[in-house]
């Protein structure tokens, strides 16, 4: 589950780290924080693996959707040879 995942990457991460757009929204406050080079690859990472999830999540929804409409068009022309 994609909000499974995403909670556990929040909370499991640096303190200064979940201090991003889903906890704050203080773009300025957000501007003004210094990260060591570890708090700050370690930020980049955990944002790559949000885009990867989300990518993903895309994916599986567009294969279900597309799956479901030959689902559809099947029944449709069950029902109208009947």
């Amino acid at each position: 589950m994609l909000s499974h995942r995403l909670a556990h990457l929040i909370w499991s991460s640096a303190p200064v780290v979940r201090l991003g757009h889903a906890m704050n929204n203080d773009h300025a406050e957000l501007a003004r924080m210094t990260l060591t080079p570890d708090l700050r690859a370690e930020a980049i990472d955990r944002a790559d693996q949000v885009f990867a999830w989300f990518t993903d999540w895309t994916h599986e929804l567009l294969a279900y959707a597309r799956q479901y409409a030959r689902q559809q068009q099947a029944l449709s022309m069950t029902a109208e040879a009947a």
